[in-house]
């Protein structure tokens, strides 16, 4: 059974995770990570399953090279002993879309 997460440590990940600098997330992400970004592939191509700290870390350079977040809201974070989870709502711009299209990804 793994450690149990502070409410503290949990709030720093999404904190990291909301900046989508690669940096400030490698040191909450394990080197076998397995990670799932659930999403419509169509509008994001980094959506899906990505195996490991290296290729979660290239997602969000890809992230950081392809999209710009205009708004990002944590609305509620839950920890329990090992386990945390949170709703958040990023805003991301589309060229093709006249206004902002609400992303939700999957944490």
């Amino acid at each position: 059974m793994a450690d149990p997460i502070s409410r503290d440590r949990a709030a720093a990940f999404y904190d990291a995770l909301a900046t989508r600098d690669p940096d400030r997330i490698a040191p909450f992400l394990d080197d076998e990570v397995d990670w799932l970004l659930i999403g419509p592939v169509e509008l994001f191509a980094f959506c899906g399953q990505h195996v490991g700290k290296d290729a979660v870390l290239d997602v969000f350079r890809q992230i950081g090279r392809t999209e710009e977040a205009h708004g990002n809201v944590r609305e509620f974070l839950l920890v329990d002993d090992d386990c945390a989870a949170a709703l958040t709502r990023a805003w991301v711009p589309r060229m093709a879309l006249s206004a902002s299209l609400p992303a939700q990804p999957a944490t």
